[in-house]
């Protein structure tokens, strides 16, 4: 008997299976579209840009339909990209019902890497949907390899790193053509770049290439960069640019460059001076001078050796109360035995620091803010004329 009814349910299960995939064939899924009869509609045609698989540097457009089909005027209020990357060229910006305008798309592809995926996204009166997103994909294939010693690189730079003042020093970076259309072909296109010497060898005719780029000192301390420009016969690249650069660092420096002392120091303060050199060209500190007899200085015992490219001299310096620091301040003079001019006589000059004070208390940063002292102040004011109020109460009594 339980078999039997368990049967039942089962056939019964299957039958309303049938009828529902049966009812189902017969009233596929519609779509109902948005009501056009009221108010301004945008529709966008096409929705969204695949631009495939393209070159990196080659040129990428296209146009996108901007139609009013709704009963009312729209009007485009604002287009946003999701980066530089991406331009929207748009002339008109007020649509007439069953109107078209013509929104001109592009993308930079040098600034592709492999999957590419930005939005424009379109602002509208349309009160139905008043934000429309405008997507455009691809993916950017590298036209070339970038190697140092083995190394691969994203982009193309030759950076040398830590620089002296008087180095020679030289780096290669391999190039690899990867354009599959025909061999190509490298030449330098700048004739003399800042600061460098810079060769193009080409090791195996438009497939391998070695730029080496070699210093030429005296080099000024600070970031040494600067772009050398390379030139192509690839259609769409007229030139490649690789970025070439390092850090020239001063062969001696003081850290820090100044000793500041706070005008509400009204006693002695010591602090440290730091004397730092390249180990390749190591120093001594032949003499110490200051124009105030006040200031005194220690020379402090040399920690272990560093494995680091610098060495350092470490002073500890014994300054005057900053309440009495003349405006101009003093001038510490350290004598060294640099055969460099620029570093024989370094100069570290001790200030009064500056407080700052806002012009007004809404410059303040707690403009607005009482602290606890104001609020104890305006509570025992108002205590007070509340207690002076209840006194002339009781004297004169109601009007």
């Amino acid at each position: 008997m339980k078999q039997s009814q368990g049967m039942t349910a089962v056939l019964a299960m299957v039958l309303m299976t049938a009828v529902a995939t049966a009812l189902a064939q017969d009233s596929p899924i519609k779509y109902v579209p948005r009501d056009t009869t009221k108010g301004p509609v945008l529709r966008v045609e096409p929705p969204n840009w695949d631009f495939g698989e393209v070159w990196y540097g080659a040129p990428l457009s296209t146009e996108v339909k901007l139609t009013n089909v709704g009963s009312e005027t729209l009007e485009i209020k604002n287009i946003r990209k999701s980066c530089g990357c991406t331009g929207a060229k748009l002339d008109k910006r007020t649509l007439e019902p069953a109107e078209t305008t013509i929104m001109e798309v592009g993308y930079d592809s040098t600034k592709g890497r492999e999957k590419v995926q930005q939005t424009i996204t379109i602002e509208t009166n349309d009160p139905g949907r008043p934000t429309t997103r405008f997507t455009l994909s691809g993916t950017c294939k590298p036209m070339f390899d970038f190697e140092i010693n083995g190394q691969k690189l994203n982009i193309p730079s030759l950076q040398l790193g830590q620089l002296s003042k008087s180095e020679v020093k030289s780096g290669t970076l391999t190039i690899k053509p990867l354009y599959d259309k025909h061999k190509v072909h490298l030449a330098l296109a700048d004739e003399k770049v800042a600061g460098y010497d810079v060769k193009l060898k080409e090791v195996v005719p438009g497939e391998q290439y070695e730029l080496t780029a070699t210093t030429i000192p005296p080099l000024d301390p600070g970031a040494a960069m600067t772009v050398v420009h390379l030139k192509t016969d690839v259609e769409f690249m007229d030139t490649m640019k690789v970025r070439l650069g390092g850090y020239v660092i001063p062969a001696v420096r003081v850290v820090p460059d100044r000793l500041m002392v706070s005008p509400k120091l009204t006693f002695e303060s010591k602090k440290r001076v730091k004397i730092v050199y390249l180990k390749t060209t190591p120093i001594e500190v032949l003499n110490i001078e200051c124009d105030d007899p006040r200031v005194t200085w220690e020379k402090l015992e040399a920690p272990g050796e560093s494995s680091g490219p610098n060495g350092a001299i470490e002073l500890e310096v014994t300054l005057p109360p900053g309440d009495s620091i003349p405006e101009a301040g003093i001038k510490l003079t350290i004598t060294t035995d640099s055969q460099d001019p620029d570093y024989e006589t370094l100069e570290v000059p001790i200030l009064q620091s500056v407080i700052r004070r806002p012009a007004s208390s809404a410059d303040a940063p707690n403009a607005g803010r009482a602290s606890g002292a104001d609020v104890r102040k305006l509570i025992e004011a108002r205590a007070a004329e509340l207690k002076k109020e209840k006194g002339d109460g009781a004297d004169g009594g109601d009007e």
